[in-house]
């Protein structure tokens, strides 16, 4: 899940699980936020601390072997073991210099 909130001259951008946010500033991409992915230790981390294990199935390290996220705000039959903490990113727009931001998501 992803949503951003622009407020004054401040863009607000949460997210929590496999979307992204990129911004392009003069021309080059600039990524704001990152997957949450169980491959990535630290999210490892936080799915073994709640009782799930993180398992290689079908090319991908998957929660339980079924989901490719450590995160969620969804996916009731994982639930116990994602976070649903958003990773929050504040940034400044910059008028002179922030061209466009994508906001991309495979959900709903």
């Amino acid at each position: 899940a992803l949503c951003a909130l622009l407020r004054d001259d401040v863009l607000w951008v949460a997210n929590a699980g496999d979307s992204m946010c990129v911004r392009c500033a003069r021309g080059d991409a600039v990524v704001m936020t990152h997957m949450h992915r169980p491959s990535e230790l630290a999210e490892r981390a936080l799915v073994e601390a709640k009782g799930g294990v993180v398992l290689w199935y079908n090319d991908a390290w998957r929660t339980n072997g079924t989901l490719s996220v450590s995160r969620s705000l969804g996916d009731l039959s994982t639930s116990a073991y994602l976070s649903r903490d958003a990773e929050v990113v504040r940034h400044d727009i910059d008028f002179a210099g922030d061209e466009f931001f994508v906001i991309a998501t495979d959900g709903l």
